[in-house]
């Protein structure tokens, strides 16, 4: 076996760990007072899972149909300006820590998103620049915790899993992860990230 596929590798989630979160309730103004009811709203949404996964490809069709599906009463351009406002900027000294990381180990990404946002993220941190590899769900055609995401990556990276960090900020993924022999970390983005990476010794 090379000495490449022995070397640690590190997997990042996007959301929460790379990238703050904002919430959803531009969606509906009226219930802007209730976040964790909207939020439990937009997580309920078939439409927007048929888009993580890849099934729905057209953000008109998205649109149309969530707007209907939600009750979202907002203009096109409206929806998509709250749509975009979902990915917050990346949480400080990011792009710092990829690329010291970057000099000394083989960096993926692993999340569930869709292309617009994904899109949305490359326009805000040139991850492409760090990372080697990016196992997106709308691409992959499903969503952590299922097995099958977490299969997709072992298969294409043919490493030990035991040689993969993993870090997420939810921990029914992180669960799944460590069911599959990676070495999978809850955590969060900014420097209780950069507190992991050091104790782990991936980062001085």
């Amino acid at each position: 076996m090379s000495s490449n596929l022995k070397k640690p590798l590190l997997i990042f989630d996007l959301g929460n760990i790379l990238f703050e979160l904002e919430g959803v309730e531009a969606f509906w103004p009226e219930d802007s007072n209730q976040p964790e009811l909207c939020q439990a709203r937009w997580n309920s949404s078939e439409v927007a899972y048929l888009l993580e996964t890849g099934k729905i490809d057209n953000f008109a069709d998205f649109y149309r149909d969530i707007c209907a599906e939600l009750n979202i009463k907002l203009k096109p351009d409206e929806f998509e300006k709250a749509f975009l406002g979902i990915i917050g900027e990346p949480f400080s000294g990011t792009e710092k820590m990829l690329e010291e990381l970057a000099g000394n180990y083989r960096l993926m990404i692993l999340s569930n998103t869709n292309e617009p946002h994904w899109l949305y993220c490359l326009d805000k941190l040139p991850l492409t620049k760090y990372v080697e590899t990016s196992f997106l769900s709308h691409e992959i055609g499903a969503m952590k915790p299922d097995d099958m995401i977490y299969e997709q990556v072992l298969e294409k990276l043919k490493v030990d899993p035991e040689n993969i960090y993993y870090f997420d900020d939810k921990e029914e993924n992180v669960v799944v992860a460590r069911k599959h022999g990676m070495k999978a970390y809850r955590s969060w983005g900014g420097e209780t990230l950069r507190q992991q990476l050091r104790k782990l010794g991936f980062l001085h």
